[in-house]
């Protein structure tokens, strides 16, 4: 079978994907950014869509805010600025030149699917609330960037007022959520394969049919097809974290069915 030809039987005969075994390693891990692609899409979808909302904020905020400019790696005003806090549905944006709040204010402030986004005295942060689905694929929250990862002379009032009116600011930051959600969401899935592999690989009867790890691994892959449109699926509709107990459960039937249909032909060719 060929990987379309498997992934439509993943769909109309879960049980009959026991040729999988034989795909080379390669073709697998292919299969699996796709499908770890199709876990990421409700997430990177909800990040576009409230960066677009952001967007709109942002002119609100640029229009507050004091002349600026990066000195030393840090940020100065040309007046004697006490900062200001912007507050909306979607954001919540803190300038704060006077060092009073820290990244930990910034996060605890925040609840539901709102952003913090903080320009603090010695350096940039990004937060995202504990419950949003955005969170459970980031390594760090709150996000602490210093500024002297920025181009200084870039980052000043006029940057923020080019941001809140830029089409390519929509289009770097899907960019950029696609490569820095993808990673973590394959190394998740690939996580709970593994899991699934050593439960099924040692509990259905696999070893008796002289199947490898490996090649039990790859089964479990093409078996979590269907359980990988049904979490996303879930994402879509509730916008909340789904647990990786779909994807184990479902996934462990699926293949469990697999092997039990495979030891019931072996058995007739006896």
């Amino acid at each position: 079978m060929t990987l379309v030809q498997l992934f439509v039987t993943a769909f109309k005969k879960p049980a009959d994907l026991y040729e999988g075994r034989k795909k080379s390693g390669g073709k697998v891990f292919l299969y699996l950014l796709i499908l770890s692609l199709i876990l990421a899409l409700p997430v990177i979808r909800q990040v576009v869509h409230v960066f677009n909302l952001v967007q709109d904020d942002m002119q609100k905020i640029a229009k507050e805010m004091p002349e600026f400019k990066i000195e030393n790696n840090q940020l100065t005003t040309e007046k004697e600025e006490d900062g200001f806090i912007y507050q909306t549905d979607y954001m919540v944006f803190s300038f704060d030149p006077q060092n009073k709040r820290t990244p930990e204010d910034i996060r605890k402030d925040l609840s539901g699917n709102v952003i913090g986004v903080g320009l603090l005295k010695n350096e940039v942060v990004f937060a995202i609330a504990d419950e949003n689905i955005i969170a459970s694929q980031l390594q760090v929250n709150p996000m602490i960037l210093t500024y002297d990862r920025f181009d200084s002379q870039q980052l000043n009032k006029s940057y923020f007022e080019n941001l809140a009116t830029s089409n390519r600011s929509t289009r770097y930051v899907s960019g950029v959520t696609f490569l820095v959600l993808l990673i973590p969401v394959l190394a998740n899935f690939v996580f709970s394969l593994l899991i699934v592999t050593m439960i099924s690989h040692f509990f259905t009867g696999a070893r008796l049919m002289n199947l490898t790890f490996g090649e039990s691994f790859k089964l479990v892959v093409f078996a979590s097809t269907m359980p990988v449109f049904i979490t996303a699926a879930i994402d879509f509709a509730f916008q909340s974290v789904s647990s990786n107990f779909v994807i184990i459960l479902v996934t462990y039937v699926l293949y469990r069915q697999i092997i039990m249909q495979q030891r019931f032909k072996d058995h007739l060719k006896k």
